[in-house]
């Protein structure tokens, strides 16, 4: 017998591996004949040890009388995977018993790749060539900056999940969509505490296209403005959204200024979500159009 028969949460960054080990127990009884191994393999993913130092494809463990007292056996994550999920198993043989299985899965972590818009004013969001470096392979962890302190228009933005947001510089970006979208802030790129949605000091971020555009928060991302935010239409009226899944996870700060402005329909910060964003002392919010912003309180 094998116990556990599954372990998880193998882990490390991408390049950084192996992971760190983990135990089971192995023992066997009625086994024929009656001295012999009872071996440990590991498959493509994993590899195995019977001493938690010497590591590889098999480990053996020796037994006598028909019998296997009850040893402890170690597996781990092989190096050099690729990024993203891995699940495997070991296979426990010998003795003339039935190959026991032990299942195992983990993950390689990619780290967040930054990318800084370099786009002319106009440019599309969805085309590689205006991030830098070329964001030809988009991830729900990556961190898009604006920081050129220039003052440009984003076309082309799609619904998306990215890790962080972040403006600043004195830069100001307006971000237009051509559909119904949603952009989403999965935060936790670099680890809980940091700042998922920023846009700074002298800096501004507009959502100002024809058609809704949702700027979320999820659960457990944070954004903290001390810059400028508007949401407006220079077209039509449209229900742009600015909205945070967590109580008190977006917070307009001193000197901050949250502006509903010309064609905004709707509540800006949604109707779902209570207490979930917060205005501090010195900071202003401006409403031109628009209903209640608190509508989720």
């Amino acid at each position: 017998t094998i116990n556990p028969t599954t372990l998880t949460g193998f882990t490390y960054d991408l390049g950084a591996g192996p992971s760190a080990s983990q135990p089971f127990q192995v023992s066997a009884s009625n086994l024929t004949p009656a001295a012999g191994d009872i071996t440990v393999a590991g498959y493509t993913m994993f590899e195995v040890s019977s001493d938690d130092i010497n590591f590889g494809p098999t480990a053996t463990f020796p037994y006598t009388g028909g019998t296997l007292a009850e040893v402890t056996a170690y597996v781990r994550m092989k190096a050099g995977l690729d990024g993203g999920d891995h699940a495997d198993s070991v296979g426990v043989t010998g003795g003339g018993a039935a190959k026991r299985l032990l299942n195992c899965s983990g993950n390689v972590v990619v780290p967040p790749a930054v990318y800084a818009w370099i786009g002319a004013d106009g440019g599309d969001w969805a085309t590689p060539e205006n991030w830098n470096p070329t964001r030809t392979n988009p991830l729900p962890n990556d961190i898009l900056s604006f920081n050129e302190g220039t003052t440009k228009t984003v076309t082309g933005v799609i619904t998306q999940t990215i890790g962080r947001l972040l403006v600043f510089n004195n830069t100001t970006v307006s971000l237009q969509n051509p559909a119904n979208a949603t952009l989403t802030i999965a935060g936790g790129a670099l680890g809980a505490g940091d700042i998922d949605l920023s846009v700074s000091s002298g800096s501004t971020l507009n959502i100002n296209g024809s058609m809704p555009l949702d700027l979320i928060l999820s659960t457990g991302a944070i954004g903290q403005i001390t810059g400028n935010i508007a949401l407006y239409s220079d077209a039509d009226t449209t229900a742009h959204r600015l909205a945070a899944y967590d109580a008190g996870s977006l917070v307009f700060g001193n000197g901050s200024t949250f502006t509903s402005g010309t064609n905004f329909k709707g509540n800006p910060f949604g109707t779902t979500r209570l207490n979930s964003v917060v205005f501090e002392a010195g900071s202003t919010l401006i409403q031109s159009s628009g209903s209640n912003p608190f509508g989720a309180g």
